[in-house]
């Protein structure tokens, strides 16, 4: 297999496999530890830290000592918070002890989880042109809806087997990918510029400001609605925490199948301002499904058009910032990743605040970020064109 396709998916494939088997369990995780859903959103929240303050620092590694380097140790890392959180769960530790535990646990793949996506994308975007950086990154998305998709399905099959022995073979499947991926190589990577740096010695900013500020606002949207989507389809169908479990993973599975397939699909046959369109429309209509969602169904067509709407306008604006600062891939895939990181993070604390303050209408505040977004791109597209102008 080639550079881009082992060593650039694996690390994402694997992370995605892991993160979403314990989202899609989170009624379980709920029940089984007797942690509150409050609780619980702090726990992944906390264990999002590391990867907000690391990340930029692990893309500076990867621009200096090359991204296989790089992927392999931090994809070490992450299966080692996981192994924890097994422990805890294994062990059947409760109450305070429980909490230090699975902090312990969340805050050494947060350590991990920094460095994957930095050294993924660097190596996926190698050796391509800049019109051909966005379907290269669309294309390394379908690793994470594959491995978004393992998860859930994982989690489906508790329905039949115990839920700790579903999450002890997400881990073995983990930690297979991880030694497919540890084999020397003799691909190289192929050098970057030097990243043009402002007088402290940092990357500056740029022009591609509205653009990260895009990325803080669909990650926040997609964290809250990961972290409420469990609890609130359980209370929807009235059923029990595991059977809830499987309502969830069916919702996830359903969202990593429409990345999967139309993210790069859409990227391949469309450019500029009809891949806008696409994106925006798609954020548009979820937003007003789920905010006036009453049913399973209507809940797994919001989920669905986010979807869409999110794989097309990921890979959108990574592209454009990279085309900002073409000399930073490692940097700015760092950045990016610390910018999702604080999305997650506020979206995850926002979830469990909505399920504590507002359970019966949690998804109602979620027809607001679409049109944000919009706003943002258009703002983005004239600040990118005045920088060429006075460039």
């Amino acid at each position: 297999m080639t550079l881009r396709g082992r060593e650039a998916w694996g690390p994402v494939l694997m992370m995605g496999l892991l993160q979403s088997a314990l989202v899609a369990c989170l009624p379980w995780l709920i029940e089984r530890t007797e942690l509150s859903a409050g609780v619980w959103s702090v726990i992944f929240s906390v264990g999002m830290l590391p990867v907000l303050l690391v990340a930029p620092w692990w893309g500076r590694l990867v621009d200096r000592q090359g991204a296989r380097r790089i992927a392999r140790w931090a994809t070490l890392l992450v299966l080692a918070g996981f192994a924890l959180v097994l422990g805890v769960l294994l062990a059947d530790i409760q109450g305070g002890l429980a909490v230090a535990g699975l902090v312990l646990a969340r805050l050494v793949h947060g350590l991990g989880a920094g460095g994957v996506f930095p050294a993924a994308q660097r190596l996926a975007v190698a050796g391509a042109t800049t019109d051909r950086w966005s379907y290269r990154l669309s294309r390394l998305q379908m690793a994470v809806h594959a491995g978004r998709l393992a998860g859930p399905a994982l989690v489906i099959l508790a329905a039949w087997f115990q839920m700790m022995a579903v999450l002890v073979t997400a881990g073995l499947l983990a930690l297979m990918l991880v030694l497919g991926q540890i084999r020397p190589s003799t691909t190289g990577e192929p050098p970057v510029s030097p990243a043009p740096v402002d007088k402290s010695g940092r990357l500056p900013w740029g022009d591609g400001w509205p653009l990260y500020i895009m990325a803080l606002l669909v990650t926040c949207w997609v964290g809250a609605l990961q972290f409420v989507l469990g609890p609130v389809l359980t209370g929807m169908a009235a059923v029990s925490a595991e059977t809830g479990s499987s309502l969830t993973a069916a919702a996830l599975v359903l969202a990593s199948l429409v990345g999967l397939v139309f993210g790069p699909l859409v990227h391949a046959r469309c450019r500029g301002v009809v891949l806008m369109s696409i994106w925006g429309a798609a954020l548009l209509v979820a937003g007003v499904v789920l905010g006036s969602a009453d049913s399973i169904a209507g809940v797994y067509l919001g989920v669905g058009l986010l979807a869409l709407g999110a794989a097309v306008l990921s890979p959108w604006y990574g592209s454009r910032l990279r085309q900002c600062q073409p000399g930073a891939q490692g940097e700015v895939a760092g950045r990016l990743t610390s910018i999702h990181t604080l999305g997650y993070i506020a979206g995850t604390l926002c979830g469990g605040w909505l399920l504590e303050s507002m359970a019966q209408s949690a998804l109602t505040p979620f027809v607001l970020p679409a049109p944000a977004l919009i706003l943002l791109a258009l703002l983005a597209g004239r600040v990118t064109d005045r920088g060429r102008t006075t460039g």
